[in-house]
């Protein structure tokens, strides 16, 4: 026997693998105790006892209508279906994930640092920590030596703290 197929069971296979659906739409029934959902599938009476995956971005919740891939052994839930709803802002560019393969800039008061974006603040004029003062004739010897000490590295302070603030400027923080 040939393990060619005639064109008639050629014909079949086709039909058969044409009729096999890649995706599947049902509504979230219950939840199992470790979040999994129990769907039932559209055009069925009962839902299914059988706990389904869900992709990372969404979490099933009771009543969802969702839309599921077909795997080799199972589904995988991709996510809720929205209709005849509004979205939850009118506003462009709203999404939780943005990735970048390449540069770009922002434009704003938002900085990145690490992976966590912070807002951008205002740090006041520092120049008003310094000071001109000089010790003058009623201090001691060893009082003006401390003072001046204290001057030095209050002056030392103030130069890192400007190195810092022009780190954070650099960075877009401030």
């Amino acid at each position: 026997m040939s393990d060619v197929p005639s064109s008639a069971q050629f014909i079949q296979q086709v039909s058969d693998a044409e009729s096999q659906a890649v995706f599947k739409l049902g509504i979230v029934s219950d939840l199992f105790t470790n979040g999994t959902a129990k769907i039932q599938f559209d055009g069925e009476e009962t839902a299914s006892e059988k706990q389904y995956a869900y992709l990372d971005g969404y979490m099933p919740t009771v009543g969802d209508r969702v839309l599921l891939a077909v795997t080799s052994s199972s589904h995988v839930i991709l996510g809720k279906i929205s209709y005849n709803t509004t979205p939850s802002s009118g506003s462009t560019g709203n999404f939780t994930t943005l990735s970048v393969t390449g540069t770009t800039s922002l434009s704003g008061n938002l900085g990145f640092f690490g992976s966590t974006a912070r807002t951008q603040t205002s740090i006041s004029d520092m120049s008003s920590l310094q000071t001109t003062e000089s010790p003058d004739s009623t201090y001691s010897s060893n009082e003006v030596n401390m003072l001046n000490h204290m001057k030095q590295d209050m002056t030392n302070t103030y130069n890192k703290l400007k190195d810092i603030l022009n780190a954070l400027q650099d960075l877009g923080l401030v």
